[in-house]
């Protein structure tokens, strides 16, 4: 997508337009497994990241209508859409839409049932209060991402300190200086 890291993604702002916030949105999506660490093999060197996609909401459309823009260094990036949750394993990463919130413990039960470790992000308010490990969050017209170590560290990732720096932690005060 031509956006390198993190603290370019912190500037951009959101507000200007729905389009937009919904494009940083998917390019933090497919960049947060970069500054994952994933027990045992991780992600195959050769294949593809596979995000997991719960619901429907904008983001999931923008993700599969623009596929071809995304890539996981130099891999592609297949955008698999989840109508059971069973279909979870395989998964690195796997984003619950709002439309699906009511599915959140059911889903990350059965990630633990089926010993998958996936990185769970949403896009709704209580995401992190009820398990989920990553949630984006609008801050000062800006899109910004809420991380629940807790449910991070109860998975077996790691997340990187970089990505650390750069998100609010569930429980801290949201005015903590952010890029």
């Amino acid at each position: 997508m031509g956006l390198s890291g993190f603290s370019s993604l912190g500037d951009l702002v959101a507000q200007e337009t729905p389009q937009k916030e919904l494009l940083v949105k998917a390019a933090f999506l497919v960049k947060f497994p970069l500054f994952v660490e994933w027990p045992g093999p991780g992600i195959d060197p050769q294949g593809s990241l596979v995000v997991g996609l719960l619901g429907e909401d904008p983001l999931c459309r923008i993700l599969i209508q623009e596929r071809a823009m995304f890539s996981f260094n130099s891999r592609p990036i297949e955008f698999r859409p989840l109508t059971d949750l069973k279909q979870v394993s395989g998964c690195h990463v796997v984003y619950l839409a709002g439309t699906a919130r009511h599915r959140l413990s059911e889903m990350i039960a059965e990630l633990a049932r089926q010993e998958v470790r996936a990185l769970t992000v949403g896009d709704y308010e209580e995401f992190t209060q009820e398990g989920g490990m990553i949630n984006f969050v609008k801050r000062d017209g800006k899109v910004r991402f809420e991380v629940n170590l807790e449910a991070v560290q109860r998975s077996g990732l790691k997340l990187s300190p970089k990505l650390l720096q750069v998100s609010m932690i569930k429980g801290q005060s949201p005015t903590r200086d952010h890029p």
